[in-house]
């Protein structure tokens, strides 16, 4: 049987890597909650998880603060 030119991985071939390190969580959250945190995106036109990411590193930077 011989072997297929077909498929498997190619060099270069893919999405190029962005450096950048993440981590996918889940939460649960109370329902008006969630709609506040998707509303407030919304309106200043962020995505959820960028929205998410800003409002969490400012709270942890100003909890840090003291």
């Amino acid at each position: 049987m011989s072997e297929s030119k077909r498929g498997g991985a190619r060099p270069g071939a893919g999405r190029p890597a962005t450096g950048k390190t993440t981590e996918y969580i889940t939460l649960t959250l109370p329902k008006e909650l969630a709609q506040k945190i998707r509303t407030q995106a919304k309106e200043r036109n962020m995505t959820l998880s960028a929205y998410c990411i800003e409002s969490l590193d400012r709270f942890a930077n100003m909890n840090d603060e003291g």
